[in-house]
Parts: structure tokens; C-alpha cells; sequence
């Protein structure tokens, strides 16, 4: 096709296009929730710590695995994603 092609993803060592988008959205929140992470990449791995301590946010962490980072989250759920929001969904 004589050029190059780029996948919709942010790839190890990208800046992210949106960030400043990102951390104002931060400092807006009242809960944030993430789901399926290693939170082993910066700048995005900081984002719990901020939400907790900078902007007093509810964290909400669901994922299989333990990331390490528990003591940022007010609640953590160690389940796979879709049996977590199917929980969800199924309260009414």
C-alpha cells in the first residue's frame, strides 16, 4: 500500500495522544474503575494513586491477577471482567 500502517492502540513507549485529555478527566472523576491491567506502564499506572490521594475519587479495581498496586483502590475485585460486569448488570 507504499505506507506505513498504525494499529488504533498505544504501543510501549508511545506518548498517549489524548493525556492532558486524560488527567482532566482525572480531576473531574468521583469513581474510577479499571479492569484488566498490569498497571506495569507509565503514565497510565499512576492514575489510581492520583485519583485516590490527589483528587479523593472512589478506585475500583477487577482484574484476574494482583497488580501490586491494591492500596490505591477502595475496592478490589479478583474476578474476570466479563463474570464482574455480568454481575453488574444482572443487580437491578
Amino acid at each position: 500500500c507504499n505506507f506505513i500502517l498504525n494499529p488504533d492502540v498505544v504501543l510501549y513507549g508511545d506518548t498517549l495522544p489524548q493525556y492532558q485529555n486524560a488527567i482532566k478527566r482525572l480531576y473531574e472523576t468521583d469513581v474510577l474503575i479499571v479492569m484488566g491491567t498490569s498497571l506495569k506502564v507509565q503514565p497510565v499506572a499512576s492514575f489510581p494513586e492520583i485519583a485516590k490521594r490527589e483528587v479523593g475519587a472512589t478506585t475500583i479495581l477487577v482484574n484476574e491477577e494482583l497488580t501490586g498496586q491494591e492500596y490505591n483502590f477502595d475496592f478490589v475485585f479478583q474476578n474476570k471482567i466479563g463474570e464482574f460486569v455480568e454481575g453488574l448488570s444482572s443487580m437491578k
